[in-house]
């Protein structure tokens, strides 16, 4: 069997599992979560291969120098002339294949296969704990980090997919993925948003520092080690558990006696799976914004139960949180109808009168129109509809994407003819408003 095949067998066995993971429960899902992580594990090391000999077929070799000192001894008919070695490791297949045909991999991308090798290994070597709902997050994570660059690099990859029913957008899997994500983040936003009012308090407050400061040395007599807390940057946060990964520390569960913050494991868990740490989610707006707009891109929430859906709206209740979420909110909408109003713009532009071109032309002046959008296009009518679609089940109001009803701005140009330079085209410079009219897709 080729590479290829082999890795697509591999990559269907991943999807069709996963679709029935969740049916199972006990030993039997166990079973099942480990037959997914070697079957991706699989897929992904032979795909990526297969794409590395499609750009050069030697650099599946791990040691090159070697391959080559063989080659050269053919040549001059001495020495060892045979090429004896392995081929290159699961994690060299990722870094070559990715390198090579220069494909887009953020660092939490990297993470998060880095760790499914990780598990992988734990499950050939030790033992490995299935029992978590955590080893979903994971698998769906990678599945949505490779899926593309598979697609992008195997020309058939896409046709494969449709063919087996393979095709995981707007699936349960990525669902639950994403609302998973969206609800740790704002928890945990929360929890560094009370810490940060408790040290606050704290030390404003007569004697309240040297009173906590007390209780944490009388912990520390009892041989346990402070760490700086995240939150508040005092001594004394409290590690119960740590994270390991291959002896690095990945994450930690634990609490701070001085601001009282306390994460838990699905904290921890959180932070390693988006290779963030807990400053981020306050001082990283890109960090939010990423986890707010996966909530909205591909998703239907039908699969979200009514049970998790309470939980959002009590997230989104909460005052503190409002004004975070709606720029985040905001932003993403701002960036999905910038690029789709643009398409407008030479509509709009071809519109200008010829007199106007000429003032234009003649006057050496910037030619500025305001235009409205009273009919969209159907298709971003969908991509739209598609958008608030959630924003009406999160029941979010208004202020949360004023940016719809902004004014876009848009230079451009238009040519036109100089009848002083026998008609010779010119660029005169176009600024053009777009504000949105049509509102159909709200119904």
């Amino acid at each position: 069997m080729k590479l290829l095949e082999n890795g697509l067998h591999s990559y269907k066995k991943t999807i069709q599992n996963l679709k029935i993971l969740d049916n199972n429960h006990g030993l039997e899902r166990e079973i099942i979560a480990k037959e997914i992580v070697l079957s991706l594990h699989h897929s992904i090391e032979t795909l990526f291969k297969h794409s590395i000999q499609e750009v050069e077929p030697r650099f599946v070799f791990s040691d090159l120098d070697q391959y080559f000192a063989a080659e050269i001894n053919k040549i001059r008919k001495k020495g060892k002339t045979e090429y004896n070695g392995n081929t290159i490791t699961f994690m060299e297949s990722v870094k070559r294949a990715i390198i090579l045909n220069k494909q887009k991999l953020t660092d939490n991308d990297y993470c998060s296969i880095e760790h499914l090798n990780y598990v992988r290994n734990a499950i050939t070597h030790h033992e490995y704990d299935f029992t978590e709902k955590h080893i979903n997050y994971l698998i769906t994570q990678v599945l949505i980090v490779v899926t593309p660059i598979f697609n992008n690099l195997i020309p058939t990859f896409n046709q494969y997919v449709q063919k087996y029913d393979l095709n995981l957008n707007g699936s349960a899997q990525i669902e639950e993925l994403t609302i998973w994500k969206f609800k740790r983040f704002f928890t945990i936003y929360d929890k560094i948003r009370l810490g940060k009012e408790t040290i606050k308090t704290v030390r404003t407050t007569p004697g309240e520092f040297d009173k906590k400061q007390e209780i944490a040395k009388v912990n520390y007599k009892k041989f346990i080690t402070f760490h700086k807390c995240p939150c508040c940057d005092s001594d004394y946060f409290v590690k119960e558990k740590v994270i390991l990964i291959e002896t690095e520390e990945k994450g930690y569960v634990g609490n701070c006696l001085i601001c009282d913050i306390e994460l838990n494991k699905e904290d921890a868990y959180f932070l390693y799976i988006i290779s963030e740490d807990l400053d981020s989610i306050i001082n990283k707006y890109h960090v939010g914004y990423s986890i707010v707009s996966e909530i909205f891109k591909n998703n239907d929430l039908n699969s979200v139960t009514n049970e998790e859906l309470q939980v959002i709206k009590a997230i989104i209740s909460k005052e503190e949180t409002q004004d975070f979420l709606a720029s985040l909110t905001n932003d993403f909408i701002h960036d999905k109808c910038y690029p789709m109003f643009e398409e407008y713009v030479d509509m709009f532009v071809g519109d200008i009168d010829s007199a106007e071109m000429d003032k234009g032309l003649f006057g050496n002046t910037i030619i500025r129109k305001k235009r409205s959008i009273n009919n969209l296009f159907e298709s971003h009518k969908e991509i739209l509809g598609n958008i608030f679609s959630k924003f009406r089940i999160m029941e979010l109001n208004e202020s949360y994407y004023t940016f719809l009803f902004e004014e876009y701005e848009y230079e451009t140009s238009r040519s036109h003819p100089n009848p002083n330079n026998d008609n010779v085209d010119e660029d005169i410079p176009v600024k053009i408003y777009i504000q949105l009219e049509d509102l159909s897709f709200f119904e």
